[in-house]
């Protein structure tokens, strides 16, 4: 993770300081970095909580949403933390939303609500199956390493479990 959002990172504070959008040494260049390192943060501390990665956290968020500044400021840019999100750039003429992850996803709460969220053992079996049932919801997508293939002999078998994609269309991403 850390040398692929360093180099992300650095791929985006050059264009951004080559469009004249962040100006080196300027407090906008200093909040972006603090954003990555949050973000990465977070990725971090849901390690500690036990959460694997989620190469399909991306596909939550639209492509429409990821240039809503409003949106990805409340929501975020990805429905996980646990995905590896590349920086959210905005090309000519499209509206900039926020650069990186600004806050827990859907599928985070959900994964840690599974995992910690106190319950009487006398109902444990039932809660437990209430949360799970919901892993069908759309925002609560999941694909992990397996899916997205690259390490080693494993090969991804999920289109949408990519590593540094953003929004519901990665073909689009990638294209764009």
């Amino acid at each position: 993770l850390l040398a692929g959002a360093a180099s992300d990172m650095a791929f985006a504070l050059d264009l951004l300081e080559s469009r004249g959008d962040i100006a080196p040494d300027s407090p906008e260049a200093e909040a972006f970095v603090q954003a990555v390192v949050r973000d990465t943060v977070m990725h971090e501390i849901g390690h500690t909580l036990g959460l694997k990665h989620n190469f399909k956290g991306s596909t939550v968020v639209s492509r429409a949403q990821l240039q809503d500044r409003e949106f990805t400021e409340k929501r975020g840019i990805s429905g996980s933390v646990m995905d590896y999100n590349a920086v959210n750039i905005a090309v000519a003429g499209e509206r900039q939303g926020a650069y990186n992850q600004t806050t827990l996803g859907p599928y985070d709460y959900w994964a840690i609500e599974y995992a910690y969220k106190p319950i009487d053992p006398a109902n444990e079996v039932a809660e437990l199956a209430a949360i799970a049932a919901r892993s069908t919801e759309p925002d609560l997508a999941y694909g992990d390493d397996a899916d997205a293939g690259g390490f080693g002999s494993v090969e991804g078998i999920d289109p949408l479990a990519n590593r540094f994609d953003l929004g519901d269309d990665p073909l689009a991403y990638y294209r764009k």
